[in-house]
C-alpha cells in the first residue's frame, strides 16, 4: 500500500467547487419509447443555477432484457457535467446536472438509455440561471448622532470622531479624536450611563493631561490583563500609548510611549492603529490610506515592547478599496476573527466598511460574502437605515468601534448582538477642508444577524460520486446548502477539526464531524464512523451550527456502504484519481494536463498494481477513531471486499484498507486482468454490498 500524498493534497483542494441546487417540480414527459425500453424523466424543465446542481429521477419500463442500464446525454453546454445513478435490474435511476461555469441560457439536451440491446431517449430542457446574489449578512438601523462636538472658549471644536468605547464601572466610557477650527487635532474623553443620555455628557479635553497637547488621535481602549494595567493606543503620527489604572480618570494617563523608534522602513504611510491579543502574543494592525493592511506582532510577554517589523498582510490595487480605520475583533462562541476595513466607493467616495475574517491572527484574512463592496457592505449607506423619526442625516459612514462584550485586550464581540459606534456627516455641510468636516457619532444596530445556514434537502452527498444514492459512515460528504459558513476554509490535517471559519460545529445525530473544508455554499466533511450501529442503515439528521445561529435538521440516508472513486473533476465523471503503484504515474492518457501529475496509460503487459482513491466503503477491521488517518502503521481493512471492474472485467484483489495518510480516504489496491480492454477512457468501477460505482469514471490502460 502507497500513500496518495501528492494526488490528495490536490484532492481535497479540487473538492471545493461543487455546487447544489433544488429539484425542479414534477412535470412528466411523454416517454418515447424504442425496442424494449421506456424512458421518463420528472421533469421537461430542469434549472439549475450557475455553481450549482439540480437533479432529475428517471424511470424506466422495460420489456425482455433485465440487464444493466446506462445512460448518456447530448447537448450538454460547456462548463456543465452530468452524473449518472445508472439503475442495475431496477426500473429508476437519477441524473444530476451541474453548471459550474455553463453560460446563463437554456439549452435542449437529450438522454438515452441503453441495456445494450434495447434503447430509449427523452428531451430535457436545461436552463442555467444567473446565481443568486449573496444576501448581506447584516442591516442596520442607526440613530441620529448622539454625541457632537462642544466647543469652549479654549478649545473651539468642529468635530468628534473616530470613537473607542467600552462599557465599565457602571457607565459607558468613550475617547475619541476632536478638531479645531485652526485644523488641531487632539482627543476628548466622555461618560455617561447609557446611550440614550451621551449627548448630555461633558467632554474632558485630553490636552489637559499632562504629556497628551498637541497631536494625538484616533484612540483605542482597553485593560491589559497580564499588566493589569488600562492602554489608549493612539496615532502622534507614529504609534503611541499611555497607560492607567482607570480609564474614568482621563487626567491619569501616562505620557505617551512609542512603539518603534522610528518609522519602519517596510511602512510607507501609518495611521489608525489598533492592538488586540490572542492567548500568546499581541498584534498591531494599522491602515495606510493607500491600499495597504500591516500586521506586527510580538508576546504577550513583552508586549508593549518587541512588535515586529510590520508586513503588509493585504493590499488593494485602488487606495480606496483598503483606506484606513481598521478594527480586528474575536468572535464570541468561534475561532474567527474580524476585521473591518473603512473604504470609499460610488460616485462621490462616500465612506463604508469592508469586513473579513480569519481563523488567526497571524491568518490569511478572507473577504466576508455580501460584506465586502459599496454596494454590499458591513457597515454603509446601501444597508443602513434610520430610526422612526430620525431623519436620514448622514451617507458617511466612517471610523468607528464595533461595540465589545468586555474590556479586555481580546476585543471580543458578539456577532448576534452587535452595534457600531460610527462618525458621520450632514452630506450638506460645505467643509473646506478635511479638518473642518463636522463629524458627529452615532449608533448603529444590527436589525438582521447573519443568517443563520440551511442544509439543501437531498444535499449531503458523496464527495466522491456525487450521487444521491445515501452516504456511509466514515466517508467523505458534500453538504450543500446556503449560508453554510462566512467564509472559506480549508485543512488537510489530521486528527481533523469540529470547527473551521466560523462553523462551530457540524453534527449526524448529534455526534460532531470532522471538518476539511467550509464555504457559503458547501461544506466537506467525515460522516462519524459511529452514527449507527456497524452494518446498518438508516436515516440521521445533520445540522450545521455557526457562531450566528444553526440550521434546521435536515435527514440523511445513511447506507453501510455508499462507493464513490475521486476523480479529477471533482464531480463523480471522468478520469479517476487511479496510479500505477510502482511509478505513481496517474493512469490516465500520457501528455494529458491533470494538474502537477505525470500522467500514462497502466501497462497491463508490466504486471504493476493499481491504486485507487475512493470513499465510502463502510466499516473497518480493526475500528478505528473518527477524526484520524490510520497513520499507526495497523491496516485498516474494509469489512466488506470489494470487487473492481476495469472495461467490465473484474480485476485480481490486493488489498482493500484506509490510507495512512488521509481520514475517510480508501485505497483499493488491484491488479487487472490479461483480458482488460484498453483505451484512454476505460470505466472503473468498484462494486460492495450490492452497490456499483458509475461507468463513467475512467482511466487509460495500455497492453
Amino acid at each position: 500500500m502507497r500513500n496518495l500524498v501528492p494526488f490528495l493534497s490536490a484532492l481535497f483542494l479540487s473538492l471545493s467547487f461543487i455546487g447544489w441546487g433544488g429539484e425542479a417540480g414534477p412535470a412528466p414527459v411523454t416517454p418515447l419509447a424504442t425496442n424494449g425500453i421506456t424512458l421518463q424523466l420528472s421533469t421537461s424543465t430542469l434549472t439549475v443555477p450557475e455553481y450549482s446542481s439540480a437533479g432529475a429521477a428517471v424511470t424506466l419500463a422495460r420489456a425482455g432484457n433485465t440487464g444493466r442500464v446506462t445512460f448518456s446525454v447530448t447537448g450538454l453546454p460547456a462548463g456543465a457535467t452530468i452524473s449518472y445513478l445508472n439503475p442495475e435490474a431496477t426500473s429508476s435511476g437519477q441524473i444530476t446536472v451541474m453548471a459550474t461555469t455553463a453560460g446563463v441560457g437554456a439549452y435542449a439536451l437529450t438522454l438515452q438509455a441503453t441495456d445494450g440491446t434495447n434503447s430509449a431517449s427523452s428531451s430535457l430542457s436545461l436552463v442555467v440561471s444567473a446565481a443568486a446574489a449573496a444576501s448581506d449578512p447584516y442591516a442596520w438601523s442607526s440613530t441620529g448622532p448622539i454625541i457632537s462636538a462642544i466647543p469652549n472658549a479654549t478649545h473651539p471644536i468642529v468635530s468628534v470622531k473616530d470613537p473607542t468605547a467600552v462599557y465599565y464601572n457602571n457607565q459607558w466610557n468613550v475617547y475619541a479624536t476632536t478638531a479645531d477650527t485652526s485644523g488641531n487635532w487632539n482627543m476628548v474623553y466622555l461618560n455617561f450611563p447609557d446611550w440614550s443620555q451621551a449627548s448630555a455628557a461633558q467632554p474632558y479635553y485630553m490636552d489637559a493631561t499632562p504629556g497628551l497637547s498637541g497631536y494625538h488621535c484616533a484612540p483605542e481602549l482597553f485593560y491589559f490583563t497580564p499588566r493589569n494595567k488600562w492602554y489608549l493606543i493612539y496615532q502622534s503620527g507614529p504609534p503611541q500609548y499611555s497607560t492607567a489604572a482607570d480609564p474614568t480618570q482621563p487626567q491619569t494617563w501616562t505620557e505617551p510611549q512609542s512603539f518603534f523608534s522610528g518609522q519602519p522602513s517596510s511602512v510607507s504611510n501609518w495611521l489608525d492603529f489598533w492592538v488586540i491579543c490572542d492567548s500568546a502574543n499581541c498584534y498591531l494592525f494599522f491602515s495606510g490610506d493607500n491600499g495597504s493592511f500591516y500586521r506586527s506582532q510580538t508576546t504577550i510577554a513583552d508586549f508593549p515592547n518587541g512588535f515586529s517589523t510590520p508586513e503588509i498582510i493585504m493590499q488593494a490595487t485602488t487606495a480606496g478599496d483598503l483606506f484606513e480605520a481598521s478594527r480586528t475583533y474575536s468572535l464570541r462562541g468561534s475561532t474567527q476573527y474580524l476585521t473591518i476595513v473603512e473604504a470609499m466607493g460610488g460616485p462621490y467616495g462616500h465612506r463604508y466598511f469592508r469586513a473579513f475574517l480569519a481563523g488567526s491572527l497571524d491568518g490569511m484574512w478572507t473577504p466576508v460574502t455580501g460584506a465586502n463592496s459599496f454596494a454590499s457592505p458591513f457597515l454603509g449607506e446601501e444597508d443602513v437605515t434610520f430610526a422612526a423619526g430620525v431623519t436620514p442625516w448622514t451617507d458617511d459612514f466612517s471610523h468607528g468601534e464595533i461595540i465589545r462584550t468586555g474590556y479586555d485586550e481580546t476585543l471580543q464581540i458578539d456577532p448576534n448582538n452587535l452595534q457600531f459606534l460610527y462618525q458621520g456627516d450632514n452630506p450638506a455641510a460645505d467643509a473646506p477642508s478635511y479638518s473642518q468636516i463636522p463629524w458627529q457619532l452615532a449608533l448603529a444596530t444590527a436589525t438582521s444577524p447573519i443568517a443563520s445556514p440551511t442544509v439543501s434537502a437531498g444535499g449531503v452527498l458523496n464527495s466522491g460520486s456525487y450521487t444521491a444514492q445515501g452516504v456511509a459512515p466514515g466517508s467523505i460528504v458534500s453538504i450543500f446548502g446556503a449560508n453554510l459558513a462566512a467564509s472559506t476554509a480549508t485543512t488537510s490535517a489530521t486528527p481533523l477539526p469540529t470547527a473551521l471559519s466560523d462553523v462551530t460545529s457540524v453534527t449526524f445525530n448529534s455526534i460532531p464531524a470532522g471538518l476539511f473544508f467550509v464555504s457559503q455554499n458547501q461544506i466537506n466533511a467525515q460522516l462519524p464512523f459511529n452514527v449507527l450501529p456497524s452494518g446498518q442503515g438508516g436515516t440521521v439528521n445533520v445540522v450545521v451550527s455557526r457562531s450566528s445561529g444553526e440550521s434546521s435538521p435536515q435527514n440523511v440516508t445513511v447506507t453501510p456502504v455508499s462507493p464513490g472513486i475521486f476523480t479529477t473533476t471533482a464531480n463523480g465523471l471522468g478520469q479517476a484519481f487511479a496510479y500505477d503503484n510502482s511509478t505513481d504515474v496517474l493512469a490516465a492518457p500520457a501528455g494529458a494536463a491533470v494538474g502537477p501529475f505525470a500522467t500514462a496509460p497502466l501497462s497491463l503487459t508490466s504486471g504493476h498494481a493499481l491504486i485507487i482513491a475512493c470513499t465510502g466503503l463502510g466499516a473497518v477491521t480493526p475500528s478505528i477513531d473518527n477524526y484520524v488517518a490510520a497513520s499507526d502503521g495497523i491496516f485498516r481493512n474494509t469489512l466488506l471486499q470489494p470487487t473492481v471492474l476495469i472495461g467490465g472485467v473484474p480485476a485480481q484483489p490486493i488489498y482493500s484498507v484506509l490510507s495512512p495518510q488521509f481520514a475517510s480516504e480508501y485505497q483499493i489496491g488491484v491488479t487487472p486482468a490479461a483480458n482488460t480492454p484498453t483505451g484512454n477512457a476505460v470505466s472503473l468501477q468498484i462494486q460492495i454490498g450490492g452497490v456499483t460505482t458509475s461507468k463513467q469514471v475512467t482511466i487509460a490502460v495500455a497492453p
